[in-house]
């Protein structure tokens, strides 16, 4: 039986509990333990307890007992500060061969690049200077023919269907090539770099170009002509009885006319022929008539259309900001007819129809567009062709109209709101198909811009919009 420190026994009720320092066992009743608390002691391993006697000496028996283990943590700090300085020269080193295999590749590239871009540049210029010199000999060669047909003329040389194209010996007729090609009775034809590149795409691809004919949808193509008009005094005369009178006075080769219509009030428009002095010619038919008949040339304002204006101004504010933010376009005379909105556009929806004079007309078509505050506006020629909404023909308004009620959608003999037709016919196409034997598409409605009647009256308003001024 153990004993406690004070010299009496212990028993197992006295719970003894032994001192983790100096091995001594007391009973707790000598501790300062409670009943239970040394029982929790006795119980368990892992809990340590300690007598007053050690607690006293308690420094000296910790360091004792810490020393190995903090040994043991400055030996395992000494190799982490090992491994930690090993690793920085690593990551060093690696930094380094990154970086000069960068400044490597990057030179490698840069000279490659170098090397493409002078290879490019040699091949453009080498098949640059090809081009002009293929275009160089085609411009001789062409112009050459031209000054040979020429002299030819000149000179009388040209053969006849007789005469043989080859000499006795086989060789062929030398031109004189110091002769004159550029008296008044021979026409040299100026040429063009677009001749020249032309007739170089011809040699080479060496097919046949054939000219296409002319249509009613081609006929704005063509180039604008001026107009006469030759209107009989007598009001009550016909279309067709100034066309007789025209047929025994006019003769259209001496005064360059051609291409007769009938105008309004029993009058003829007659087309001058270009490069003529309007006004000459027209001098020159009023002789001829007398006094029974007038012949004028129609005087007309150009207009045009400025186009994506995003508000509405007055008519002085419009012109002011159409002259200061366009100082570089030379305008001078301008009218504002009318502003108007297009109900379609959610943005940049109005529009202003301006008449102008001829020097600005061209010059403001010629730029395009024009700066109207914040907006860049398009401009646009002016063009409108008179329509009827109440037969659907051309070149008169419903109040003035003396024809029966036509559908314009249909054709039909009822009003165009009525219509409940499926399928389209226009009254325009369908007339002159009827009166002209032609074979127009009538498949639309007669305010379609694919009428061939309308695109003839526009070409023809737009030929003498202001080239009879």
């Amino acid at each position: 039986m153990a004993e406690c420190v004070c010299g009496s026994s212990i028993l197992p009720s006295d719970i003894p509990t032994a001192c983790s320092m100096c091995s001594r066992v007391y009973q707790y009743k000598c501790t300062p333990l409670t009943k239970a608390v040394a029982k929790l002691v006795s119980e368990n391993e892992n809990l340590l307890f300690k007598c007053n006697d050690c607690l006293s000496s308690q420094c000296c028996g910790e360091q004792n007992l810490a020393l190995p283990t903090v040994q043991k943590i400055e030996e395992e700090m000494k190799k982490i500060a090992f491994i930690s300085e090993s690793i920085s020269g690593v990551r060093e080193q690696i930094a380094a061969q990154i970086n000069d295999a960068l400044k490597t590749g990057m030179e490698e590239l840069g000279r490659m690049i170098n090397s493409a871009m002078e290879k490019a540049v040699s091949d453009l210029s080498t098949s640059v200077s090809k081009e002009l010199e293929n275009m160089k000999c085609s411009f001789f060669e062409f112009n050459s023919s031209k000054k040979v047909a020429a002299m030819n003329v000149q000179q009388g040389t040209s053969r006849t269907a007789s005469e043989p194209s080859l000499n006795p010996r086989g060789k062929k007729r030398k031109v004189q090539e110091d002769a004159d090609a550029t008296s008044d009775d021979v026409f040299v034809e100026s040429i063009s770099f677009a001749d020249v590149v032309k007739s170089n795409t011809g040699t080479k691809s060496k097919k046949k170009s054939y000219k296409k004919k002319s249509t009613a949808n081609e006929e704005v193509s063509r180039k604008a002509r001026p107009v006469i008009v030759i209107k009989p005094k007598e009001s009550n005369q016909s279309s067709e009885d100034t066309r007789k009178v025209l047929n025994c006075k006019l003769d259209p080769k001496k005064h360059k006319i051609s291409n007769f219509r009938n105008g309004k009030d029993g009058s003829i428009i007659a087309e001058c022929a270009t490069g003529y002095n309007v006004n000459v010619v027209k001098d020159g038919i009023q002789s001829d008539l007398g006094e029974n008949y007038n012949a004028v040339v129609p005087s007309s304002v150009p207009r045009l259309k400025v186009k994506g204006m995003s508000e509405k101004f007055s008519s002085d504010d419009f012109i002011m900001i159409l002259k200061d933010q366009n100082e570089d376009i030379a305008i001078n005379e301008v009218k504002v007819i009318r502003m108007y909105e297009n109900p379609q556009l959610k943005y940049n929806k109005y529009n202003a129809v301006i008449e102008v004079d001829k020097e600005t007309h061209s010059c403001l078509l010629t730029a395009g567009k024009v700066f109207i505050k914040f907006d860049r506006c398009r401009v646009v020629p002016e063009i409108h062709v008179l329509r009827c909404f109440k037969c659907g023909e051309f070149g008169h308004m419903s109040m003035n109209c003396k024809n029966c009620e036509a559908c314009s959608r249909c054709s039909g003999s009822h009003k165009t709101s009525e219509c409940t037709a499926t399928v389209l016919k226009c009254i325009n196409c369908k007339k002159v198909n009827v009166e002209r034997n032609m074979n127009l598409d009538d498949n639309h409605g007669a305010f379609s811009h694919e009428c061939e009647v309308f695109k003839r009256l526009y070409n023809r308003k737009k030929s003498s919009l202001h080239f009879n001024e």
